[in-house]
């Protein structure tokens, strides 16, 4: 299954996407791994709905990762209330999936939603903090940013930027 795993996984990045669901669809057993590979492949090459379908009918366990990208795909495509939807229907959620929510958030001009979300993460990492800053920034709340950069234990060379270009 590994070895069909990477095929399909490699035919997404390529592009070949039908040749991808032709080698999925032959598959006699298929686990989570096999299904979440799909299903992001699919939503790397756009076509969320293809990927809403195979989700929906997913019969593995479907893990965060498998969940996320559905967000994400969403996210791309600018439907931020399928996005949520999404999110809040999770029934385990990371870092990666709380990060991934905010900045969808944020690049829809839902500044506020975003900083509600940030504020409810129960982790964050250095991605959490850039997004929320960057987000702050980018709606014209500099002092804001500059606060939230202030609290930031860690900072790294994007939490920089964006404090110089907004202070600019």
């Amino acid at each position: 299954m590994k070895q069909c795993n990477y095929f399909i996984s490699k035919l997404c990045r390529e592009g070949k996407i039908d040749q991808a669901r032709k080698v999925f669809d032959e598959m006699s057993e298929r686990d989570t791994c096999l299904w979440t590979t799909m299903i992001s492949g699919y939503v790397k090459c756009g076509m969320v709905k293809e990927a809403r379908k195979l989700f929906d009918r997913m019969d593995a366990e479907k893990n965060v990762i498998v969940w996320t990208a559905m967000v994400g795909g969403y996210i791309k495509l600018n439907q931020i209330d399928e996005a949520e939807r999404l999110f809040y229907e999770m029934p385990v959620r990371n870092v990666v999936s709380w990060n991934t929510m905010i900045d969808g958030y944020a690049r829809n001009g839902r500044t506020e939603q975003a900083l509600d979300l940030f504020m409810r993460m129960p982790e964050r990492n250095v991605v959490s903090w850039n997004t929320i800053i960057t987000a702050l920034a980018h709606s014209g709340r500099i002092e804001d940013a500059q606060r939230f950069f202030n609290k930031m234990r860690e900072r790294d060379v994007v939490s920089w930027t964006t404090m110089v270009a907004g202070l600019s």
